[in-house]
């Protein structure tokens, strides 16, 4: 059965060309032409907006390679928007657990940290913790989290929950990994440098063994 055609700046547009279209601008983008690739994801994008399918999994992936190819491109108030719009439709629509919300989150948490909007950073990262559950696939995200988490909290000045984030990260770290202090020096130098900062020497002087090199809290 054919697809029903849709009218986009005076030419008619169906799913298949609308296909075609983010095909090109695919291979546009993998020879790192980018305002080509803008280009025919502006017209997929347009088109899918036309048919009101803005909830669609297919617009909120043009949306984030759209802010891909802007970025690539320098152009980061387009990236920015197209990011945070993904993030919207893909977080109103699809379960927390959606590899599309997972991947629309990541895209805008890129975008925010290029403009260095910490604080909506961290409210993003924080947000994507607390959806997180208790399996084991859940414990490796909730890893890779709390390395950005600790990092934000360092960047905001928040020293206190930068220090618990760091503890709660090589407590975690050690139940999936097994790691030993040889294979975390720096994230104990991080915490013993936040200790440090707050005042806390008791717990600094308890992290002093574990420490390389010579450290000193002035």
């Amino acid at each position: 059965m054919a697809s029903p055609a849709i009218a986009i700046e005076g030419k008619t547009w169906s799913a298949s060309k609308i296909e075609k279209v983010r095909k090109r601008a695919t291979v546009a983008a993998d020879r790192k032409k980018w305002s080509l690739a803008i280009r025919y994801n502006e017209q997929v994008l347009a088109a899918l907006r036309s048919r009101a399918m803005q909830d669609s999994t297919l617009y909120i992936q043009a949306l984030i390679h759209g802010a891909d190819y802007y970025a690539q491109a320098g152009r980061a108030a387009e990236a920015d928007a197209h990011a945070a719009e993904a993030y919207a439709w893909a977080k109103a629509t699809l379960g927390n657990g959606d590899d599309l919300v997972r991947a629309s989150r990541a895209a805008h948490y890129r975008q925010l940290i290029a403009k260095q909007d910490y604080g909506a950073a961290l409210a993003l990262v924080e947000g994507a913790v607390a959806a997180l559950g208790g399996t084991v696939d859940d414990d490796y995200r909730r890893h890779r989290y709390l390395k950005h988490l600790y990092s934000l909290y360092g960047l905001t000045g928040q020293l206190a929950r930068e220090a618990e984030t760091l503890e709660a990260f090589l407590r975690l770290d050690r139940q999936l990994y097994g790691n030993t202090a040889a294979d975390h020096a720096k994230v104990l130098q991080n915490l013993a440098n936040s200790y440090c900062l707050q005042g806390k020497l008791d717990e600094f002087e308890s992290l002093q063994p574990t420490l390389q090199g010579d450290f000193v809290c002035p």
